[in-house]
Order: C-alpha cells, then sequence, then structure tokens
C-alpha cells in the first residue's frame, strides 16, 4: 500500500479589525513561497508590501492566506480556505504580491478562474504591476513560460560551467569543499583524514559499519552543510563508501527521475531514480583507487599516498558480504539453483535465508508459506516442509544436537542432473512425450491432420452456401422471416461447432510443434556441453548453463528433487 503524502505546510490567520470597517474595505491577503520559483520573494517582503498597498487605498486586512507550496498547485492548501472564506463573505477581495505569488502556469490560476466566474464581484488586486483577472489566462501562460526559460538558462549555464571544471550545484561529499574564488572541488585536509581512518576500520577483518559510524560520531569534524547531522549512521557512511566522489569521479546531474501521470493528480509522481546519460563529466581530487587494477598499476610506477587503503569495487564487496542487513540478503549470494525456480510441495516458491556461526556461512531454504506465517495468504496452509540445508558444508547441527534429517539439496539436484546428462536422445524424447501427455494429444500423422482440416474446411464451406441459399429464398419470399431466423441459428450452431474443432486440432499442432522445439532446444543445449563430464564441473558452470536446461524443480518434505526442463513459450 502506497505511503499517504503529508499535507504541505500552510497557515492560515484571522487578523482583529473594527466592527465598524465597511465589508467593501476589507481585504484578505494571500503570500506563497517556493523553492521552484528563481525570483522568490520572502513571505515577509509580501507581506509588507501588501499592508502598505492596503494603507495607500484605505483598505483593511482580515486575514492572511501563507502556502509554501509551488504556484503550478491548483489545491494548495491555504489557497483552497481562502476561495471557501470567500464564498462565506468573510471578504470581498484579495491582495497579493504580484501574480507570479498567486499562481503560475495554467493549472495554478484554476482556483481564481474558478473563483471569478462563481463571484464576479470578487476583486483581485496585485501590490506591485498590475493583474486583470479577465487577462489571468494569457498571464499565466506568459508566468509559466518565463519560469520555464528561466530554468532553462540556468541549467544550461550550469552544465557549461561543470564543463570548464567549476563545481556546481549539488550535495557536496563529506571531504569536499569548494573554492569560492575559483570554484573548484578541493579536499578538506581534516575531514577527508577523518573519513579515510573510519574507512580502514571498516576494511578491517572485524570492522563494521556501526564502528565506523561511532567513531565518525565522536571524532570526526563537523561538516560545513547548514544543519549538517552531528550523528553519523550505519546508512549514511555506506552511502559515501559507494560515493563515486570517493575515487574522483562526480558527474554533474548524473540522476534522472521517470515520472508517470496519476489519475486525479495534477502533478506527475517520480516513479523511480535513474542515472543520466547525458550527465557531464566531472572530475573531483580522488581519497582512493576505484578498482584494485589501478592501485597495483600505480603501485607498479611507485605508488601513491592512496594505495594504503581498499579500492571502491573492494568496498563495495565488502558492503554486500559483510553488513548483516546487506550481506545476509539471499540475492547477494551466488548459488546454480539460483538461477531457477525452486518449488516446495504445497507450491509456493521457497526462500532463501543465509545463518552466520563465527567464520561459516550456512545457506537454507524453507517454504515461503511457512515463514510467511500467515502475513501472505490467510487460507493456505503450509506443507511442512522445514528448512533445508542447500549445501554440504551447511550441514551444522540444529538445535538439540541433531544433524538435519533431510541433508543437503544441492548434491541431490546435481545427481539427478548428472543422470539424466548422460543419456541426452532419451532424455530429449522423455521430454517430448512428457508435453504430449500434459495435453492428452492424440499422435496423428501429417497426411491424417492435413486430412480432417480440410475436411472441416469444406464443411465450412458447405455451411456458408446453405445460409446464402436460404437468404436468397427469403428475398425471393419463398420463407418468411420467423423461418428464415429458426434455419440460420441452426446453420450458426453447426459453424461454431466446427470452428471450434478445427481451432482444437489447430492448437494441438501447436502443441505437438512446442514439444519438437522442446525436444531440439535441449539437444542443442546438451550439445553445447560437447565431451565435458557434468560430474566435473563447478559450481560456477553449474550457474552458467543451469538455466538453459532448468525451468523449475520441486522439492518434497524430504528434500528429493523432481527437475522440470526449459521449454520454448
Amino acid at each position: 500500500m502506497p505511503r499517504k503524502r503529508l499535507p504541505h505546510r500552510h497557515e492560515v490567520k484571522y487578523l482583529p479589525f473594527g466592527p465598524s470597517t465597511p465589508f467593501a474595505k476589507q481585504r484578505a491577503l494571500y503570500l506563497r513561497l517556493s523553492d521552484d520559483d528563481p525570483d522568490t520573494v520572502s513571505i515577509e517582503h509580501q507581506q509588507e508590501a501588501g499592508f502598505v498597498h492596503a494603507k495607500q487605498h484605505g483598505l483593511t486586512i482580515v486575514a492572511i492566506y501563507t502556502d509554501w507550496r509551488t504556484g503550478v498547485d491548483p489545491d494548495r492548501l491555504a489557497m483552497a480556505q481562502l476561495v471557501r472564506d470567500a464564498h462565506a463573505s468573510k471578504h470581498p477581495g484579495v491582495v497579493f504580491y504580484d501574480d507570479t505569488r498567486f499562481h503560475r502556469d495554467i493549472s495554478g490560476c484554476y482556483p481564481a478562474v474558478k473563483l471569478h466566474h462563481q463571484l464576479p464581484t470578487y476583486t483581485f488586486e496585485a501590490a506591485r504591476g498590475t493583474y486583470d483577472i479577465e487577462m489571468v489566462g494569457m498571464l499565466a501562460t506568459m508566468s509559466g513560460a518565463e519560469r520555464k526559460n528561466t530554468r532553462r538558462r540556468s541549467m544550461e549555464q550550469r552544465r557549461t560551467r561543470a564543463q570548464m571544471g567549476q563545481w556546481m550545484a549539488g550535495m557536496k561529499p563529506y571531504w569536499l569543499q569548494r573554492n569560492p574564488d575559483s570554484r573548484v572541488a578541493e579536499i578538506d585536509p581534516g575531514r577527508a583524514a577523518a573519513f579515510l581512518h573510519a574507512v580502514q576500520m571498516y576494511a578491517a577483518p572485524n570492522g563494521s559499519a556501526r564502528a565506523a559510524a561511532a567513531w565518525l560520531t565522536e571524532n570526526a569534524p563537523l561538516a560545513v552543510q547548514r544543519n549538517a547531522p552531528r550523528v553519523w549512521t550505519s546508512a549514511r557512511f555506506r552511502a559515501l563508501l559507494r560515493n563515486p566522489a570517493l575515487w574522483g569521479e562526480l558527474p554533474y546531474a548524473r540522476g534522472m527521475d521517470l515520472k508517470d501521470t496519476v489519475e486525479d493528480q495534477w502533478a506527475m509522481v517520480i516513479r523511480k531514480r535513474i542515472d543520466n546519460p547525458h550527465a557531464v563529466p566531472f572530475t573531483v581530487p580522488p581519497l582512493i583507487h576505484h578498482t584494485e587494477l589501478e592501485r597495483t598499476q600505480c603501485q607498479v610506477e611507485g605508488g601513491c599516498e592512496r594505495d594504503i587503503y581498499p579500492a571502491g569495487t573492494t568496498l563495495d564487496t565488502l558492503i554486500k558480504s559483510r553488513d548483516g542487513k546487506t550481506g545476509g540478503r539471499p540475492y547477494a549470494i551466488e548459488h546454480p539453483l539460483r538461477h531457477v525456480v525452486l518449488l516446495c510441495a504445497c507450491g509456493w516458491r521457497v526462500r532463501w535465508h543465509l545463518r552466520r556461526l563465527n567464520e561459516n556461512e550456512y545457506m537454507y531454504i524453507a517454504c515461503a508459506a511457512r515463514m510467511a506465517d500467515g502475513r501472505t495468504t490467510h487460507n493456505h496452509t503450509p506443507c511442512g516442509m522445514r528448512s533445508m540445508p542447500v549445501n554440504p558444508s551447511a550441514k551444522r547441527k540444529q538445535g538439540g544436537g541433531k544433524q538435519c534429517p533431510t541433508g543437503p539439496v544441492w548434491p541431490k539436484v546435481r545427481a539427478k542432473l548428472i543422470e539424466a546428462l548422460h543419456d541426452p536422445v532419451t532424455l530429449a524424447e522423455d521430454q517430448r512425450r512428457q508435453v504430449l501427455a500434459e495435453q492428452e494429444i492424440e499422435a496423428r500423422s501429417l497426411a491424417d491432420e492435413a486430412r480432417l482440416i480440410e475436411e472441416l474446411d469444406t464443411a465450412l464451406a458447405d455451411l456458408r452456401d446453405r445460409a446464402a441459399r436460404l437468404y436468397d429464398r427469403l428475398d425471393r419470399g419463398v420463407i418468411n422471416e420467423t423461418t428464415y431466423k429458426d434455419q440460420t441459428a441452426v446453420i450458426d450452431n453447426q459453424r461454431r461447432a466446427t470452428e471450434e474443432r478445427k481451432r482444437h486440432l489447430l492448437a494441438q499442432q501447436l502443441i505437438v510443434q512446442r514439444a519438437e522445439q522442446a525436444m531440439v532446444d535441449l539437444r542443442t543445449a546438451l550439445e553445447e556441453l560437447g565431451d565435458v563430464d557434468p560430474a566435473s564441473l563447478d559450481d560456477g558452470e553449474w550457474g552458467e548453463i543451469l538455466p538453459h536446461l532448468v525451468e523449475s524443480i520441486n522439492l518434497d518434505l524430504d528434500g528429493e528433487p523432481t527437475i522440470h526442463w526449459h521449454r520454448p513459450s
């Protein structure tokens, strides 16, 4: 279920005024501030200008409505309250700084246009410049075009300056700072030394992200960014370990949002963030090498101060394999059975889980329905499949000192595969018979199938002729319309039955072709193995060929596998 969005910041304040103030002299004041405006005017300045305008024209501000929201949004909360109060006759008009503070684009001006249509006497006054509600469509369009042009020119200028080597806007990595004169990225010695010390702590044999983050919290200098956090977290530390600026790459505009339109929402919703193929390459001073190859080459050529630190790819591997929250996830573990669908006795997929004891890792699989414990479905009874070790090395003692009764799963699957691959011709023929048996198809020769299809085509042609003759008799007045409808219904029923028989026969032909293709594909995959003995293949080689041979594997309660070979779609 998607997370419910919180309402944006807004404020409505009603001001006291004298009871003798005429209703015609009362006005509302609307203020708006948003980060998407290149010409943002502060709330205080807008409010001051609004009160000056009211004093000059003998008006009294009775309410202040403030939105911290883009003017393109027609659903601004303070604006909606202003409209409701206008209909409740709390004020006969509104004052605002200028048209850009009141709305942006066509969508943003919709509430004002609708209010003017419902209350033609309601007034709209700008403290700066002029505002004509009758011309609001043109003004809103010009305002939106100006905003887009300003943003485009700003982005083009930033990209040009990034190509010149100047560091532009963006979240600055912890150890970098920008020279105020040349705008070039520079390393802050204190913060860089602290972060590199934490990297060495993390790369140690018994290091962890938690210990590194705790050390940074106690000893690292505070970042120069506004509202920089004093406390370091493991997530923040790991995110910086994967920041490309660590090895000297910080492309400008390297991220791009993929957006989709959502019904009943004016704005597009970000679906996911991807790498921008048009990012501007930008280099910054590196702290470490990117790969171990670069580190080795640097050492051969004489070395540098970065050689004592692990490379970026090494840190990424440590994040995947060492940290409990990331390394314990099954997708970070490579195994041949990860490339096929594993099903338990009840038809559910198995769930992988990893356990660690000292320096050893134990990989297990279990029924996903049992592990879900009713959270996924309420009317499903788990099959009772318990946790089974995957590899022989995972045969550690269970609770009470007992060995796992089923034994490891992978040796059983591997033995079945080796046994089947020793006789590829018989295996391919069994696959063909299995496909035909599943569809209960009667074996026929090509001549018999051609004869049956020809008979059905002849029957369909005879039915079409009967329908044409019947219509001719109706047209000549030989039969009445009731008789024509009755006999036409009989012909239609016969035609549908004949067409269904033909469709069923052609569908069986496709299934037979699928069975033949399955046999060809399986033989081709087996021939690619050549003279290689399946018993000599290691886990890495099994991981490469298994997806081409096996579609899924069913495991019973004892861990005995049933292999379903790959078939063409």
